[in-house]
């Protein structure tokens, strides 16, 4: 062993050896560290839960943040989320769930779908009558959640929640069983994690520093026009010595908006105010919020950015959007048809006698072997220009019909090439 590495081995580690031996592991603190690959891709409780109080701040103070997260859940479910089933019996029991007092769906669903948008995840408890198996949801702030426990072998299948406090509560997430039954305490749904995330995350995530970011550029921007307002008077004393100017400067003190200023050729008076050059910081500020809105998802016209884009540039940027509202959608389907397939899994368990919400009239008792089904009602994110449609199908009428008269086409396969492009133009 040498000096130098008499003086490693002494410095850095007692066990360090001339061979660079340390255990087979390339550092010595090693131990400390985890493979980027394997780590989990859970952001840390702390940074977490500070991330959700940020994002609810946001939607609180921001305008632009409360718009994203609004507009999202009012092109998602409307003015409500329907549901039908042609068995009136299921009918009247989502009824009765659904107008309940305490559950009032009519009203909070617009707060759950913003909610769960604003936070990525949405928790809810179930109570449910002893007697006749009647569903009351409740709710758990995300940010009371612990834990998050996982499968086993299948990190995708979160089999349970504990809450924080001394007396933390563990629930279990209702999910099928082996017997295909709905068993557990609590709904947990969440959005925009990885395969390998427990948690949800907000629909601002990441977007929340590009605000901060526009704020401050915007409040610079603010001082600036206030600066551009603010004027000085240049008075211009000639021949005058110091003390002459002091004596004149207090006799005329500062002058009101529209006094009159008297003086021969030795006195000049002038309002000076300062360029700023705001120009480029407008664009700045204009990028920002694009880039911000590109992130989101959101067409800029949706916004105060009309002025850049005409009408043909809009129908452009709207179907990305569109697609991203019924992804959503697909989501709240499920979210929603959970709970529906519990309340209705439950007033079968306890042979709920159910009634007509409107009369009152007995419907008897819904049975495992009646047809159970029903459908969850979601609008059309996009709005068909109509008059559009129509002038095209007349035009290609009138193609259709001189191919026909030409011996072009047969009649099989002009009214073929119709039914093809009119479903086309209708679904679209």
């Amino acid at each position: 062993m040498n000096f130098i590495e008499s003086i490693i081995q002494e410095a850095v580690n007692p066990e360090f050896t001339a061979t660079g031996d340390f255990g087979g592991a390339i550092d010595p603190d090693e131990h400390l560290y985890r493979n980027l690959s394997e780590a989990p891709k859970d952001i840390n409780s702390y940074d977490y839960e500070r991330s959700l109080k940020i994002a609810y701040w946001m939607y609180l103070t921001h305008p632009l943040a409360r718009r994203i997260i609004e507009l999202g859940k009012d092109f998602v479910i409307g003015n409500t989320i329907q549901y039908k089933s042609e068995n009136e019996k299921v009918l009247n029991l989502l009824h009765r769930f659904w107008k309940d007092s305490y559950n009032n769906l009519s009203i909070k669903q617009h707060q759950k779908i913003t909610e769960l948008s604003l936070y990525g995840e949405q928790i809810y408890t179930t109570d449910i009558n002893k007697v006749n198996g009647h569903v009351r949801l409740g709710y758990i702030d995300p940010l009371n959640i612990k834990t998050v426990k996982t499968e086993t072998n299948n990190i995708e299948i979160v089999k349970s929640i504990t809450t924080k406090g001394y007396n933390g509560k563990k629930y279990n997430i209702i999910q099928e069983n082996q017997d295909g039954r709905l068993d557990g305490d609590v709904f947990f749904f969440r959005i925009n994690n990885a395969s390998n995330a427990k948690r949800g995350v907000s629909d601002l995530m990441h977007l929340i520093d590009w605000m901060d970011i526009f704020d401050q550029t915007l409040i610079n921007e603010a001082d600036r026009v206030r600066f551009l307002n603010s004027y000085v008077w240049d008075v211009l004393c000639r021949g005058m010595t110091e003390a002459e100017i002091k004596k004149y400067a207090k006799s005329q003190g500062t002058p009101k908006p529209g006094t009159s200023f008297y003086h021969n050729e030795n006195i000049e008076r002038n309002a000076i105010t300062p360029d700023l050059k705001v120009g480029e910081s407008t664009e700045l500020l204009r990028f920002i919020l694009s880039f911000m809105l590109g992130g989101s998802g959101t067409p800029e016209h949706y916004f105060a950015l009309a002025y850049q884009i005409n009408r043909a540039t809009a129908e452009e940027m709207d179907p990305p959007f569109y697609k991203k509202v019924e992804n959503r959608q697909l989501f709240i389907k499920y979210m929603f048809g959970q709970i529906f397939d519990f309340v209705i899994q439950k007033a079968v368990e306890y042979r709920r006698q159910i009634t007509d919400y409107d009369t009152g009239k007995g419907l008897g008792v819904l049975t495992e072997n009646e047809d159970k089904n029903y459908e969850i009602v979601l609008p059309e994110p996009s709005t068909k220009d109509t008059k559009t449609i129509a002038l095209s199908l007349k035009e290609l009428t009138a193609a259709l019909t001189i191919a026909k008269q030409s011996g072009w086409l047969s009649n099989q396969t002009s009214c073929e090439i119709f039914a093809m492009v009119a479903s086309e133009l209708v679904l679209t």
